[in-house]
C-alpha cells in the first residue's frame, strides 16, 4: 500500500515536469 502511494506521488511529479517542459 505504501509503495502504491509513493509510486503515485512520483508519477505526479514526473507528469508535472513533462507538462512544464511542454508549456
Amino acid at each position: 500500500m505504501e509503495k502504491l502511494i509513493f509510486g503515485s506521488l512520483m508519477d505526479a511529479k514526473i507528469l508535472q515536469a513533462i507538462t512544464k517542459k511542454i508549456k
